[in-house]
């Protein structure tokens, strides 16, 4: 992940984009492709209230990066992850986060 996984989120649809690649390389599941699923799933509780905060404060013209710490489900193991993005408006009616996430320099394996 040391050059960054591409990712879009459309805040109306709450959809997530991944390339195909990254889902089978990292082993992800999902779901239909719904961010409050991939949330739920692979974003540590403690973090998910803030990112949701961060996500609706990013429908409103913000843009802040995201830092949070991603779980691997089954594991022990969590990384502190970032996604950095860029707010583009998609036909008028959708706006959608596109962006990489990272691992910030500091980032340690938990």
């Amino acid at each position: 992940m040391s050059a960054g996984v591409p990712l879009e989120v459309d805040l109306e649809t709450r959809k997530i984009i991944l390339p195909k690649e990254s889902v089978q390389e990292h082993n992800l599941e999902m779901n239909g492709g719904n961010i409050d699923s991939f949330i739920k799933r692979y974003i540590h509780p403690d973090d998910s209230s803030r990112v949701n905060e961060l996500l609706l404060q990013a429908g409103r013209g913000v843009e802040k990066p995201i830092q949070f710490n991603f779980v691997v489900p089954g594991h022990s193991r969590q990384f502190t992850l970032e996604f950095r993005f860029t707010i583009e408006y998609v036909h008028y009616a959708h706006t959608r986060l596109r962006g990489l996430v990272i691992m910030p320099s500091e980032n340690k394996e938990n």
